[in-house]
């Protein structure tokens, strides 16, 4: 069958059509599968030795956060690029050294007629 013909059948691309013809050449019925989609390299990743150092502090001092790790890191290491706060974070935490903790807040229906009587003041003082 011609390749305009399966994509007309099938109501896709010839482009499209083309890649799935090539994947089941290379691939078989597998070339079918979902394949990922995760890039295969990403140059932006923070090097390995600084993640390492990042979690051997953390061992030696759990109590101190992202950001004076970092800048303690900075110090011993002035030449080294190092992660953002926020991602010093999410690796100690995927290290689990991270103890996730719940806040607890009001709830909004307890408090619900407190605001409203602040905002109907609030809003006859400005107009009156």
């Amino acid at each position: 069958m011609a390749t305009v013909e399966l994509s007309e059948r099938f109501s896709i691309s010839r482009k499209t059509a083309h890649k799935g013809i090539n994947r089941y050449e290379e691939f078989g019925a597998n070339g079918f599968a979902e394949l990922s989609r995760r890039p295969h390299v990403s140059p932006a990743q923070t090097p390995a030795i600084v993640s390492e150092e990042l979690v051997k502090l953390r061992t030696k001092h759990p109590h101190w956060g992202p950001r004076k790790l970092l800048h303690i890191m900075g110090e011993r290491h002035p030449d080294w690029l190092l992660p953002a706060e926020s991602t010093a974070n999410r690796k100690l935490r995927r290290a689990g050294m991270v103890r996730v903790r719940r806040i607890f807040t009001p709830l909004a229906a307890e408090h619900s007629h407190v605001r409203s009587k602040e905002r109907t003041c609030k809003r006859s003082r400005t107009k009156g």
